[in-house]
């Protein structure tokens, strides 16, 4: 019986979301093969530095003794572990297609499309929250946060020096070109950045880079595990990150420094503003409001609320969480999912995606003939100004020899 598995990763962050289930699938002498391309998609842009986060993250994980393929050569898995819509990537032939989310979304209207989910089988999930939502599309299996399996808080030290920890997110959704207004807290914190992995590596981020060791005392990149920075963390800033539910699951103090923006899709609210709303998590897009909000969570019960909330959202102690993910493979390894289920999910899936498909193509057709018809346009009023020129040249000539 084919047993074999494919974990397609493209960042670090994602390969440490998996990586104790991984080394279990490995000391159980599962066949297991890691992706990580060496190649982008005719569609992506070769200009915009995802290659190289692609490289990086393969020079890390084969640094850590992992095998790693980076072409696919038509084999046939029985499983697919996949973040997103890999097709662009990597068109696996398998018996079913695994989405593992490797970080709880604060950003509904992106990770949520229907394109991006409805392809999966199945969605290995952290929180009862996701589970409860992707279950819209697929089978959904709350494994717990699985990079948590060996997490263990540092104690302090007498008298050491807090340290705040911050954790922006990339593009307009972040708020890491403010980071400078965190020079106010320098003298009161130890403070540390971990620095999204899009922003290390994108041209359009490369800016926001400037100047940030006078800032912070210590600066991270991908290639740091968070549970590691988590564990020594005494309080952390975010954004609009799913780092926000890191904090959470961590028992770290959290609150929120972001622009006010709607990441809703449909009537679904982002997780982080229906607990703003609930007055779980504090939240502020005022610079000088920081050490205020930060004071206001430790001292007025902000912990407990937010510790509240993990045993709902993260209802499995650590030691559960590899047994957890194991099971789930082994369910799929085992062909128990249900084959009623299966078989129709399989048809809608492929309605769903040909649909969808159909809309893409039509659509670049569309843009196709109206840039055609602009072209045409443009002809046209070439040659007819070329034409009345020649008109007005003429009558002008004309004008000239009746003066004579």
């Amino acid at each position: 019986m084919n047993k074999k598995i494919a974990i397609a990763i493209f960042n670090m962050i994602q390969f440490y979301a998996l990586e104790p289930g991984i080394i279990e699938l490995k000391k159980r002498n599962y066949d297991v093969d890691i992706y990580i391309p060496d190649f982008l998609p005719d569609d992506m842009d070769e200009s915009a530095g995802y290659l190289d986060i692609y490289c990086k993250t393969y020079e890390e994980v084969n640094k850590m003794g992992y095998k790693v393929k980076r072409k696919y050569k038509n084999e046939k898995y029985k499983i697919v572990l996949s973040p997103y819509y890999v097709k662009n990537f990597y068109d696996f032939k398998c018996d079913y297609n695994l989405k593992y989310i490797y970080g709880i979304s604060a950003k509904p209207n992106i990770t949520m499309k229907l394109r991006d989910n409805v392809y999966f089988d199945g969605i290995i999930c952290f929180s009862e929250w996701e589970k409860q939502i992707f279950s819209t599309f697929a089978l959904t299996h709350n494994i717990g946060y699985l990079k948590y399996y060996n997490f263990k808080k540092e104690k302090k030290k007498v008298n050491e020096k807090k340290t705040l920890l911050y954790l922006p997110t990339y593009g307009d959704t972040g708020s890491l070109e403010n980071a400078r207004v965190f020079l106010k807290l320098k003298k009161k914190y130890k403070l540390q950045i971990k620095i999204h992995h899009n922003s290390s590596y994108l041209k359009s981020e490369s800016s926001k880079l400037n100047n940030l060791e006078n800032v912070f005392d210590e600066i991270y990149d991908q290639n740091t595990k968070l549970i590691d920075l988590m564990a020594k963390a005494d309080f952390i800033i975010s954004d609009n990150s799913g780092s926000i539910f890191d904090a959470i699951r961590a028992e770290v103090p959290i609150a929120i420094f972001s622009k006010k923006m709607d990441l809703s899709i449909g009537n679904l609210k982002p997780l982080q503003d229906v607990l703003v709303e609930q007055g779980v998590i504090l939240s502020t897009d005022n610079p000088n409001d920081l050490d205020k909000i930060i004071n206001k969570t430790l001292e007025e019960g902000y912990l407990k609320k937010q510790q509240a909330i993990k045993k709902k959202l993260f209802p499995y102690d650590n030691s559960e969480l590899v047994d957890n993910f194991i099971r789930v493979i082994d369910s799929y390894l085992n062909n128990e999912v249900s084959q009623t289920y299966y078989d129709f999910h399989t048809y809608i899936k492929e309605e769903i995606i040909t649909t969808l498909n159909n809309e893409t193509k039509f659509y670049k057709e569309l843009v196709d003939a109206n840039n055609y018809i602009k072209q045409q346009m443009k002809t046209i009023e070439q040659y007819e100004s070329k034409k009345l020129i020649n008109i007005l040249r003429k009558i002008k000539n004309k004008i000239k020899s009746m003066v004579k």
